[in-house]
């Protein structure tokens, strides 16, 4: 079994008398946890559809939070009639947050820290995002932390979205841990359920995306965090 690493050293955190002790291994989330990047993700698609004089209304926007971009593309081509195809419309999407992350995206407060003090706990440590290969690539490089991971999965390429669990038992088959040792931090609530539902304990992690559904986010997860500041190994 790999080191464990006591719930009560990630700082300050609201903690459900069901959650465990101790984990063995961490997946993260990458957008909304470790990338200060929701804005930029909130806004891709409504930059998207304005340049071809549409407006996101609140379902598309709700859809869109809980989709991989392929998914959002086809709902677009759907639900606005747009004729664009699908690979054209990923394409100009990713331009967009290229470009964001290259020159705007920052990492949340704390997670450097979090991610070096686990790393050196000899916790192992992996991403499961259903952002694209390209835009975490650009972030692991410019803030040199993809040495801290042991893997990174990415929903598109393993074909589900985080409404079903499949990116999070890949990711815990590649840890070699069961889904009861390790924890998955996590903004968006719908993953959440999902991560939940799969056995893992979760954490769910304050963002402005999910201000509005807080107490939800409470109640379905293990532990809640405000942020990722405050991990200590004492």
């Amino acid at each position: 079994m790999t080191p464990s690493f006591p719930v009560a050293n990630l700082g300050p955190a609201i903690v459900s008398p069901q959650c465990p002790h101790a984990f063995h291994g961490v997946i993260f989330d990458f957008d909304g946890t470790l990338a200060d990047s929701t804005e930029y993700w909130e806004s891709v698609g409504g930059r998207f559809l304005n340049q071809r004089g549409f407006q996101v209304d609140e379902y598309v926007q709700t859809r869109f939070r809980e989709m991989t971009i392929a998914q959002s593309a086809d709902l677009m081509r759907e639900y606005y009639g747009i004729s664009e195809s699908r690979e054209d419309i990923i394409a100009e999407i990713m331009d967009y947050m290229d470009q964001d992350y290259r020159n705007h995206v920052q990492l949340k407060p704390g997670a450097l820290e979090t991610l070096s003090t686990l790393h050196e706990a000899g916790i192992p440590l992996c991403i499961a995002t259903a952002a694209e290969r390209s835009s975490v690539s650009h972030m692991l490089e410019k803030f040199d932390i993809a040495k801290l991971f042991t893997h990174v999965l990415y929903c598109s390429e393993v074909g589900a979205s985080k409404t079903q669990p499949a990116v999070f038992l890949e990711a815990a088959r590649r840890l070699g841990l069961t889904p009861n040792h390790i924890l998955v931090i996590e903004d968006s609530i719908h993953a959440i359920h999902t991560a939940k539902r799969a056995g893992f304990i979760v954490a769910g992690i304050k963002d402005p995306a999910n201000q509005s559904v807080r107490d939800q986010v409470i109640q379905h997860s293990d532990l809640y965090l405000e942020s990722l500041c405050g991990t200590t190994r004492q």
